[in-house]
């Protein structure tokens, strides 16, 4: 049964969300989660006139805007989010001595995915991103 709801996909491009997903979970190799990141956004391409795609960058830039656009395109009325830096940082600042740890995760997920991810499954990672991007609420314009 179909419910017409509104819905929102975030969309990140594809070296930046696997780095985040093997620093989540660290066992996981960086294939994997390329190939689940390819597999995903595929998938979610045939329905990208059915949904909202919001681009991760304006996601994090300024949800207002976003919130905005969905807003308009589907008739709702969420609330706006005010960007503000206090805010933005609801949620994602980690605590002072997290920071190093942090830092030295996202450079050993960085190394491991540049060491194992590549060619075929990159390029068909890259190829569904720039897709799935111009049919995006932006079109595009935060490439």
């Amino acid at each position: 049964m179909r419910r017409h709801l509104p819905i929102m996909i975030t969309l990140r491009e594809p070296i930046g969300a696997v780095r985040s997903t093997i620093r989540r979970w660290p066992a996981v190799d960086p294939r994997t989660a390329l190939r689940g990141y390819v597999r995903y956004y595929e998938a979610v391409e045939s329905l990208a006139d059915a949904v909202f795609i919001a681009d991760f960058v304006e996601v994090t830039a300024d949800f207002g805007v976003v919130i905005d656009a969905f807003n308009e395109r589907f008739g709702t009325g969420f609330d706006r989010f005010e960007h503000t830096p206090q805010s933005a940082r609801i949620g994602y600042d980690p605590p002072p001595h997290r920071v190093d740890a942090i830092v030295r995760e996202r450079d050993e997920a960085g190394r491991r995915l540049e060491a194992s991810a590549g060619g075929l499954l990159l390029s068909r990672a890259v190829a569904v991103h720039g897709r799935m991007l111009d049919s995006s609420h932006s079109g595009g314009r935060a490439r």
